[in-house]
Formats: C-alpha cells, sequence, structure tokens
C-alpha cells in the first residue's frame, strides 16, 4: 500500500446534511485518486486504501454487508455496497412527478434551477437523463423567451446548449438593468425611504404635546412637505416642479448639444457609465470563511476580445504546445477551460485533476461551476513556473493571474511615483462630469 508520493486523500465526512451528495463527492475523489497516485495499486491494496478513507462509521458498516468470495478486495464493489446503503429509498413514479412540476420560481438563478432537476432525475430511472433534462427545462423555465430560442433550435439542442442559452438571456437582462439604472435606482430609492422612515419614527416618539390649533397647521405642512417630496423627479431637469413648469426648455444641454434638457441627466453622458457595484462587507465575510475562496473571473466571450492588437493575450507553452492566455491584474486565480486543456493532450499521470473548494463568480455575480483544478508547468521564454488552475467548462479565454504574470515578467509593479511634475488637464472628463472638476494643482515632490 506504500506510494513513492504524497497526495490528497478523500474522506467521507458522515455527518454532512445530505450524506448520499456527499457520498457523490467522495466516490469521485476516490476515482479520480485509482486513476491518478494508485493507478498501479493492486485492487486489495485499492480496498485497503478505501477501508482507511470511509473513517470509522464507514467501517462500521462495512461490517453488517454480506460479501462473496473476493468481494472484499474489489474496491468498485465495496463503492457499490455503501452506496447502496447510504442512497435513501426512493419511488421513482413520485420521483418524477416531483421533477414534471418542478418550474423556476421569481428571482431563482437558472444554474440553480437546472442542479436542482438534474437532482431529482437523480431518483427518477430514466435511461437517457440528458434529453429528459432538455425537456424539462424547456417546460420549466420562468422567461418565454428563453424557450422560443430552445425550441428554434429543434432536434440540434443540447443540454450544453440549451444550459447556455439560459445563461446568456440571465446575464444579458442583469446587465440591461445595469445600463439602464433600475437597480440601482431601486437600491438608491430603497435607502433613502428606509433612512426617511426611521427618522420620521423617531421624531414621533419625542414629539411633545401640542394644541389643536398648532398642530392643525403642523399637520398642513407636514403634508405640503410630503407631497413635495414624493413627486417623481423630471427627466429632463433632473428637479421636481408641477406641469408645464420645466425651466429647461428653450435651453441647451452643455454636452450633446440637443435641446430641452440639462447636461446632469444626459442620457447621452450617462450610458457611459458601465457598471456601479455595492458589496456589503458583511457578506463577504460570511462567505470567505473556511477554506472557501470567492474569486471574481470574467466571462466574456472569446470572439469578443481577441484581436491582433490585443496586448493582453499572450501565447504561452505546456509541454510542446501553446496555450493563448489573457492576463488579469485583476483576477485573483488562473482560468482554463475544458476545451484548451483536452487541447493539451496531456498523458502523464503525474497531471491530476482534483477537486477544488474555491467559488467561482463573474463580475455579475453569478456562480460559476469549475470541473476541479490541475497543476501545469507553464513555460514562456526561458521561465518554467508551475502553477494551479481552476478548470471551468465554458466558452471563455484562458486568464493567468496578476501575481502569476508578474512570476512570468509579463507584467511589473510600478510601486511608488517620486515626482509628478504637472497633471494634464483633462478635458474629456471635466467636459463629461464637469460638477465633479473643481481645481486642478500641479503636484511636486
Amino acid at each position: 500500500m506504500a506510494t513513492g508520493f504524497q497526495f490528497e486523500h478523500p474522506s467521507l465526512n458522515w455527518g454532512a446534511p445530505d450524506v448520499y451528495q456527499e457520498f457523490q463527492r467522495f466516490k469521485q475523489h476516490v476515482e479520480f485518486t485509482f486513476k491518478g497516485p494508485l493507478v498501479k495499486a493492486e485492487p486489495a491494496d485499492r480496498a485497503g486504501w478505501l477501508g482507511l478513507w470511509i473513517g470509522q462509521q464507514g467501517r462500521e458498516v462495512y461490517k453488517t454487508f454480506v460479501w462473496q468470495e473476493n468481494e472484499q478486495d474489489n474496491p468498485d464493489i465495496i463503492l457499490g455496497k455503501l452506496e447502496t446503503y447510504i442512497r435513501p429509498r426512493t419511488n421513482k413514479r413520485v420521483a418524477r412527478f416531483k421533477a414534471c412540476q418542478r418550474k423556476q420560481t421569481e428571482g431563482e438563478n437558472f444554474d440553480n434551477f437546472v442542479k436542482d432537476l438534474r437532482l431529482l432525475l437523480m431518483d427518477c430511472d430514466y435511461g437517457n437523463t440528458e434529453d429528459i433534462l432538455i425537456d424539462l427545462i424547456i417546460s420549466g423555465v420562468k422567461h418565454s423567451k428563453v424557450q422560443e430560442r430552445m425550441l428554434d433550435k429543434g432536434s440540434d439542442l443540447t443540454i450544453a446548449k440549451a444550459i447556455e442559452i439560459g445563461q446568456q438571456f440571465e446575464l444579458s437582462q442583469k446587465q440591461l438593468k445595469m445600463i439602464r439604472g433600475e437597480e440601482i435606482l431601486r437600491v438608491s430609492e430603497h435607502s433613502y425611504d428606509k433612512k426617511k422612515d426611521h427618522k420620521g419614527t423617531k421624531q414621533q416618539y419625542r414629539r411633545p404635546p401640542v394644541n389643536t390649533q398648532n398642530n392643525n397647521k403642523q399637520d398642513k405642512r407636514r403634508q405640503d412637505t410630503y407631497h413635495h417630496d414624493h413627486q417623481s423627479k423630471c427627466g429632463n431637469c433632473g428637479t421636481t416642479h408641477g406641469n408645464n413648469r420645466c425651466p429647461v426648455k428653450g435651453t441647451t444641454c452643455k454636452y450633446c448639444k440637443k435641446p430641452d434638457h440639462w447636461l446632469k441627466v444626459c442620457r447621452k453622458r450617462l450610458r457611459k457609465i458601465n457598471m456601479i457595484q455595492e458589496v456589503d462587507q458583511n457578506s463577504c465575510d460570511s462567505q470567505d470563511s473556511g477554506d472557501e475562496l470567492l474569486l471574481y473571473i470574467s466571462t466574456v466571450k472569446t470572439e469578443t476580445w481577441r484581436n491582433s492588437e490585443d496586448r493582453w493575450i499572450v501565447d504561452v507553452h505546456i509541454g510542446d504546445k501553446a496555450l493563448p492566455v489573457r492576463i488579469d491584474t485583476g483576477a485573483k486565480c488562473s482560468i482554463i477551460s475544458k476545451k484548451s486543456l483536452n487541447k493539451l493532450e496531456l498523458k502523464s499521470k503525474m497531471f491530476e485533476i482534483t477537486d477544488s473548494k474555491k467559488i467561482l463568480k463573474s463580475y455579475t455575480g453569478h456562480k460559476i461551476q469549475q470541473i476541479g483544478k490541475i497543476r501545469l508547468p507553464v513555460i514562456f521564454k526561458d521561465r518554467e513556473i508551475y502553477e494551479t488552475f481552476e478548470i471551468v467548462d465554458m466558452e471563455q479565454d484562458n486568464i493567468i493571474s496578476g501575481d502569476f504574470a508578474e512570476s512570468l515578467n509579463l507584467v511589473k509593479r510600478i510601486d511608488t511615483i517620486d515626482t509628478i511634475e504637472e497633471i494634464a488637464k483633462p478635458n474629456e472628463l471635466s467636459h463629461d462630469f464637469p460638477e465633479l472638476i473643481k481645481n486642478i494643482w500641479n503636484i511636486t515632490r
């Protein structure tokens, strides 16, 4: 049972909330280990390793099994008996009914909807689960436009394409709201109303008794103030006013030179703002606990970004194969797509795919499911450095983090600026956002 090198040993958590799902994770780790570090081990040795990995509670369950001759030396039979023991008894008719009734709820993430369907199908005992999954996605997805796009594909629709259509639609809807400013406006109004209600409650609690005449006058003033505060702001001037009293009539915008609106609400100017992201520090602290790590990556299509003049895409080598990668100085890890990994044709057993506990997120906040991680020797010019890549099954650029790019001498960090003689006048900035520009001075050491 001795091995010539160390590796990450699988372990089965019997205290997990869903023991069967935990066993599926454990089983996958065991299979990768038998194909990698223990590929040359005898079946009896593998069975011995398996007995160590299942823990004390697993060995107690192991004692209850009835064995035929030589079955105890077969790790596949041991895993099968453990799975039969752990798997809950189900009624496939009820499971199929639940799967057919599953619909995407309001505000539910598309990926979460598909994941839940996969779990329901595990108990349905269908022959071709992928084809059934496509039918359930089409019938259960909330948005009719997603259904139309999937049905347009006809018999050419695969599960990968169906998931891609759902993800693209969800992402485009979120980006459209950001461009229009709907989410930002909704957050701002909610925060304003919350503060205002809280303030009003405190004032009401501390209000001293007054006579009836003064009270009536104060009520009238409060009603007038409330009516003024709750008038909607004009889209042309940004202020509140009565009907047909907009002060911008006959004036010209200083930004786009078009009539009847002011610069601060100019739609052409506001379209330059791509995204505003607000991060709640408390939620980040709670999610980053333990050995899980949130990593934000870009999921932009390769065809959109790559061109001959793109200085941020370089070719590195893995063995004798070239691998195009994008340098992302803001990324916290390196990413490789499953398609690119397959093209490398890595045959050596030393390149093992292992489980990863990192949580990948796109800039829009969507979770990206990774297949695992792999450690690869990256060669650039005269340097060869090992790097751990997170593997994702989606169409996107391969990414190397800023720290790794610095190790390969692809980028250089500038830590200090000794002297700044003069700051050039930001003509475009002052033209776009004049309310933010007041004075510009020369800065010297």
